[in-house]
C-alpha cells in the first residue's frame, strides 16, 4: 500500500514493506560539488504564490532545448509547464544566473502503470535554447541496454537535503554529490519487495551516503565501456532514512527508455517541420496568388487602355 503526501515542499512516498522502511522522492553525507565538473545539472524550480521560485527536483541536459527529470517531479495535477522553470550553470542555488521557461512536459504515458513509480521520467522543453559554455553542457545519454555497470562506482548528484533530520531547514544552497557502487537488481529487490525491481531500473547503495528529499529527477553519471561518463540513471525513490543503511536507492535506467526519449523528440521536431513546410506552402500560393492577380490586373488595365487610346483615335 503506497501513501503520499508533501512534506517541506518535498514530495515524500511511503511504502508498507517487510522492513518497515519508507520510500522518499527523493544527498546526505556528500561532498560540495563544482558547477564545471556537473554542468548538465539543472535545478526544476516552482513559483510560490508569492512570487519567489524553489528548488522541487534536479535535472539533466540533454542538449540546447531539453531536460530531462523525473515524472513524480510533475505529478500534481494543481500545476501546468507554466508554474515552472529551470534554473542553470551555477553550484549555487542562490547565484543562478541562467532561467529558462517551460514550453512543454512530456510525462511518460506509463508512469504509475502498472506499479507506482513505474515509468518514472519526463522530457522537458524549453522556449529558448540553453548557451552552451564551461558550466552549462549536455551530458550524453547511455545507449547500451546492455551495460549493467554493477559494482562500478557511479556519481549522483543535486541539490537535495544533506541532513534528513532537520528537514527543510537541511537544503543546501550549494550543489552535493556522492559516489556510490551499483548493486544487483535482485538484491535490491530484496529490500523492495511491492515495487517492480526490472530492467527499467538500476540500484545504487552505500552505507552512510545517499540521494534524499529534493534529489529526484537528478543524475546517475557512470564511465561506460567506451571510457566516456554518461547519464545512465535518474533518481527514482529510496528509503526516507537517505544513509544508504535502510536499503539502497532505486533510479529509473535511462538506457530503457532510449527510444521514448527519441521518439518524443523526433515528433517534436516533425511538428515544427510540419507547420514550417506548411507555412512556406501557404506563403507560395500566396505569392502565386498575388502574381496572377497582378498579372491579370495589368492585362486588364492594358486592355482597357488599348481599348480607351482606340476609341480616342477615333
Amino acid at each position: 500500500m503506497h501513501r503520499e503526501f508533501l512534506l517541506g515542499g518535498f514530495i515524500v512516498i511511503f511504502m508498507a514493506a517487510v522492513t518497515g522502511a519508507a520510500v522518499v522522492a527523493k544527498i546526505t553525507n556528500g561532498e560540495n560539488a563544482d558547477i564545471i565538473d556537473c554542468p548538465w545539472q539543472i535545478s526544476f524550480q516552482r513559483q510560490r504564490k508569492n512570487g519567489s521560485w524553489s528548488h522541487r527536483c534536479g535535472g539533466s541536459i540533454i542538449n540546447e532545448r531539453w531536460i530531462v527529470s523525473a515524472a513524480h517531479c510533475f505529478r500534481n495535477p494543481n500545476y501546468t509547464a507554466s508554474d515552472y522553470r529551470i534554473a542553470a550553470g551555477s553550484s549555487f542555488l542562490s547565484q543562478m544566473t541562467v532561467f529558462r521557461s517551460i514550453k512543454r512536459i512530456f510525462m511518460h504515458e506509463f508512469y504509475e502503470k502498472p506499479l507506482e513509480m513505474d515509468n518514472d521520467i519526463m522530457l522537458i522543453e524549453l522556449w529558448t535554447p540553453l548557451s552552451f559554455g564551461s558550466t552549462i553542457n549536455k551530458i550524453t545519454l547511455d545507449d547500451s541496454k546492455s551495460n549493467i555497470f554493477v559494482g562500478d562506482i557511479c556519481k549522483v548528484s543535486g541539490w537535495g537535503q544533506v541532513n534528513v533530520t532537520l528537514g527543510p531547514s537541511g537544503d543546501p544552497d550549494r550543489l552535493q554529490l556522492s559516489y556510490i557502487p551499483v548493486i544487483t537488481n535482485e538484491v535490491c529487490a530484496l529490500s523492495w519487495p511491492l515495487d517492480d525491481i526490472g530492467s527499467s531500473k538500476i540500484c545504487l547503495r552505500k552505507n552512510g551516503t545517499d540521494v534524499c528529499f529534493g534529489d529526484s529527477g537528478g543524475p546517475v553519471i557512470c564511465k561506460t565501456n567506451d571510457g566516456i561518463n554518461k547519464l545512465v540513471g535518474l533518481t527514482s525513490f529510496g528509503p526516507d532514512e537517505c544513509d544508504g543503511i535502510f536499503g539502497p536507492g532505486v533510479y529509473t535506467k535511462v538506457s530503457f527508455f532510449l527510444n521514448w526519449i527519441k521518439n518524443k523528440m523526433n515528433m517534436n521536431l516533425e511538428r515544427k517541420d510540419y507547420y514550417k513546410k506548411d507555412w512556406k506552402y501557404r506563403t507560395n500560393i500566396n505569392k502565386k496568388k498575388n502574381r496572377k492577380y497582378r498579372k491579370n490586373k495589368n492585362k486588364k488595365r492594358n486592355r482597357n487602355y488599348r481599348k480607351y487610346r482606340k476609341n480616342k483615335n477615333k
